[in-house]
Formats: structure tokens, sequence, C-alpha cells
């Protein structure tokens, strides 16, 4: 398979989605094309999807209260995601924008039956929260060390830029740190990059990757008080194994258009 993608920042001012492309399956045995999808739907769900793995693995199991800093499209998918493997019980919005928070507690509201508090600023919900989700288009820090209660997990997910972070270097040198790609880390991870640049961190400062820790190669929590973070940058098989799994579903349910190529 293959995604084909870019992201544009000022689609959402003229109606369109920030990211613009396509993921196409391939026949392994005759590399006829079998399936084209909209990458934008296949990278939200692949990435809430992952984000929830890393969840399951490094949050604590009592962790009810939920952080949503970024109220766009990941967001909402990283809602349903904390969902399926956290009891979650109240959620707490922050948006740089008042209108888009106000849009996205009446919509979870209604899809969810959650109780959605609209926080005036990140602080606000960061304090409150067990569990984290920064999906923000920020380039500088919107979520701060000092903030984060003792035992709590963050999911990193907007920044994708040597020159963007979503948190700052306080909360990465307290945290345990799982990536979902160690190779990517040095390319493209303000979040760390920029600590390191700091002198607040080394790279062996990342315990591993994610799939170290469901594998049982490398150790996750270690303790109820540990905060820890995964730093999610999205990797090719996500897309791909996403992918299949949509194909499948359509081949099942009779769903979508043929066309011959």
């Amino acid at each position: 398979g293959i995604k084909v993608q870019c992201g544009f920042q000022d689609n959402q001012a003229k109606g369109l989605p920030l990211i613009m492309g396509l993921v196409i399956l391939y026949d392994p045995q005759t590399g006829e094309p079998q399936v084209i999808l909209d990458s934008a739907t296949v990278t939200a769900i692949r990435t809430a999807a992952a984000s929830a793995m890393a969840t399951k693995h490094l949050a604590r199991a009592d962790a009810r209260v939920l952080a949503i800093l970024g109220t766009g499209v990941q967001g909402r998918t990283h809602l349903w995601a904390m969902k399926t493997v956290r009891p979650i019980e109240r959620v707490l919005a922050w948006s740089n924008t008042r209108d888009h928070a106000d849009a996205y507690k009446a919509e979870m509201e209604a899809h969810y039956g959650l109780p959605i508090v609209v926080c005036s600023t990140p602080e606000e919900a960061v304090r409150g929260a067990d569990l984290v989700c920064t999906t923000s288009l920020a380039k500088t820090p919107i979520l701060a060390g000092a903030w984060v209660r003792p035992g709590a997990h963050v999911n990193g997910v907007g920044s994708h830029s040597l020159d963007a972070r979503e948190v700052d270097s306080d909360f990465v040198a307290g945290a345990r740190v799982y990536v979902d790609s160690l190779e990517a880390v040095p390319k493209e991870c303000g979040d760390l990059m920029l600590a390191v640049q700091e002198g607040r961190i080394t790279l062996d400062h990342v315990v591993g990757e994610i799939g170290e820790v469901i594998a049982g190669t490398k150790p996750g929590r270690r303790s109820a008080d540990e905060i820890t973070f995964y730093k999610s940058h999205g990797v090719g098989i996500q897309d791909v194994a996403t992918a299949q799994m949509v194909y499948q579903k359509a081949l099942r349910l009779a769903m979508g258009t043929q066309m011959r190529i």
C-alpha cells in the first residue's frame, strides 16, 4: 500500500479538510490496485487508534477525566478512542477558538452522553485531568510540566516538525517518554528535539517504542504516580493496516464505488 498526503494550514478557512491525500492498496500477488481511500479519514482513525493502544498500556487503569487540547478532527477521534480503553466520565476541552470548543461540546455531548466542560485555558484542562491528548496545531507549548498531575498520561499528537511542539521541556524532562518510531524522533519531533537542544534531556531519555511495550520487551508504567508521555508521529504501516480493515469491511457490507482503472 501507499499513502500520498499533504497538509494545508489554510484549508479550514475555506471549509476544506486540513489533510488532502489518498491511500491506495494493491494486490500483493499481482500488483493490481484494490481500493482507493481518502487519506484524511484513514489518518484520523489510525492516529487515534494508536494513541488508544498507548493509553491502554501506559495510563493508569482508573483514569476517568480526559483533557482534549485542540477540538478539531483529531480531538473528536481521540475522545472516541480514549473511551474504548478507559472508563471516561468527564471531558475537559480547550481550543484557542472558543466557537470551535463550543461546537465540540455540543456535538460530543449529543453523541456520547458525556459531560464536556469547555475550559478557558489549557492549564485549566490539564490540571483537572488524569489523561491528556494534545491534538492542536500549536507551534509553541500548550502544556507545561507544572500543570500535569502525578500519575497522568499524555498523548502528544499535533506537532510534526522540528520547530514545533505542544509540550514544554519541563514536562518532557519529568515524564517517562515513549514514541511510535525512534527513527522519526531526530527528523520531525520538536517536542523532544527542542528539549535536547535546551540541554534538558538526551535521546536516551526515550524509553523506547510503544510496540516494544506491547511486545513485552520494554517496561511501561512503573508506578501509580509516574507521568507517562506517548509522542505520536505516525508510521506507514498504521495507514496500510487501517485501510485494509476498512476495505474488508466495505466488501462485507457491499459498500463503495466499483471502477475500472
